[in-house]
């Protein structure tokens, strides 16, 4: 009787369902960091290092070309023509209609680049408006990218590769995006980062994940050594 009680308590903790698989870089369950969404957003994206110094930029001067990104704008529209692609006065009487019901005439259209490879299509040329209206439609239709909001910035990533092009940043409940400086665009040439600065971004993340990251070539092999080195070593004793 002993015995088949024994076996039966054993057999119960076969039996235990196993725990879902956690997540180190979201710190969510369901998946493992291998697998995780967030991962391919992390690569290749440099930026300044002070918060202030974006929200800085955003004021640096009244003639910048600062493109409010707008999600109910069906058009892109700059009150200016400068920059604008072979402009060409529309056919009729063309108007912008506004959620006050208010209309204002369209001058010309016509196609701009907005930086990097990012470009404009189909732009309205509204003299009379007061500020430049990016539409997050056309431009995640014409480019293949994604807008991603948070506080107080917002990203323009590609939709393949999750590169980040370009940073803005939140101006009286506004995003803004100031196409005048590079410090809020990504580097395409940026410098792989270390093995420190990944370990601290991902929270102090297994061997496994760095070592899937130089693989993904978000590492250099030089920065993956003392990593393997490290693994190998012991915790010492506290004093």
């Amino acid at each position: 009787m002993k015995s088949s009680s024994i076996n039966c308590t054993k057999g119960n903790q076969h039996n235990r369902p196993l725990r879902p698989p956690h997540c180190q870089l979201c710190r969510t369950q369901g998946h493992y960091a291998s697998t995780c969404p967030t991962l391919a957003s992390y690569a290749n994206f440099v930026a300044s290092s002070d918060d202030n110094l974006a929200h800085a930029q955003c004021h640096s001067s009244t003639h910048a070309p600062y493109w409010y990104v707008d999600s109910g704008a069906s058009d892109h529209m700059t009150a200016s023509p400068d920059g604008v692609l072979n402009p060409t006065p529309p056919k009729g009487n063309e108007q912008v209609i506004f959620g006050n019901g208010k209309t204002l005439p369209v001058s010309h259209t016509g196609n701009m680049k907005l930086l990097g490879s990012l470009n404009l299509n189909n732009v309205l040329v509204v003299p009379n408006i007061t500020k430049n209206l990016l539409s997050i439609s056309k431009l995640t239709e014409h480019n293949n990218v994604d807008v991603l909001f948070s506080y107080p910035n917002f990203f323009i990533q590609d939709r393949q590769t999750k590169r980040v092009l370009a940073r803005g940043c939140r101006e009286e409940g506004l995003y803004v995006l100031n196409t005048n400086h590079e410090a809020l665009v990504a580097s395409p040439s940026c410098p792989k980062a270390s093995y420190e600065i990944w370990h601290s971004r991902l929270g102090h993340v297994s061997f496994d994940i760095i070592t899937m990251l130089q693989k993904l070539g978000h590492l250099s092999v030089t920065s993956i050594r003392p990593l393997a080195q490290r693994h190998r070593m012991k915790y010492g004793t506290l004093d």
